[in-house]
């Protein structure tokens, strides 16, 4: 597995990294996020991915861009962050709109991340990735001290791996 760093032309010039086999890969996954509307102005590869293959799953999902948070621009591992260290009604709160992405922070603290095959804003997110639909799941079940649950997100009833927080927080480094 290899780490790319995408720079994307649009309005703004953001960076992202993703974790993908290849080149090719890397900007695929990043172009099904964008739409036809914004294209990626260039890939470079940055190294190897820094972790296992949940680490690296866990690492692209982190990166992603979510509703703003408290009037700013947001990245999910933003709204984990904010939903771990908040009180239980800010808990409360932000899982209620981290369900549509299928996520959800609950006691312990841990994380419980839906199958991409069942929550839509997931099965975006990881298009063109080699974690899409069921593959996220069967990915981030080898992270440590996973847990395989049944929860709702927003509606949809989805099988979901339960991690601890600190580990999806990191990318999937060991604590």
């Amino acid at each position: 597995m290899r780490a790319f760093k995408v720079t994307i032309s649009e309005t703004r010039e953001r960076r992202m990294e993703v974790a993908a086999l290849d080149m090719q890969q890397a900007k695929l996954a990043v172009q099904s996020l964008l739409g036809a509307s914004e294209t990626v102005k260039a890939v470079e590869q940055i190294g190897q991915a820094r972790h296992g293959e949940a680490g690296a799953a866990l690492a692209h999902l982190l990166g992603q861009d979510y509703l703003a948070l408290d009037g700013a621009a947001a990245s999910i591992g933003d709204w984990l962050a904010a939903a771990v260290a908040g009180s239980d009604e800010t808990r409360r709160s932000l899982n209620a709109r981290l369900a549509m992405a299928g996520l959800r922070v609950i006691d312990g603290p841990q994380i419980a991340v839906a199958s991409a095959g069942s929550i839509p804003t997931l099965a975006m997110w990881f298009a063109g990735t080699e974690w899409q639909g069921p593959d996220l799941i069967s990915t981030l079940r080898t992270a440590p001290e996973a847990q395989v649950r049944v929860y709702s997100f927003a509606g949809i009833n989805s099988k979901a791996v339960v991690l601890p927080a600190e580990l999806v927080l990191s990318g999937g480094e060991q604590p």
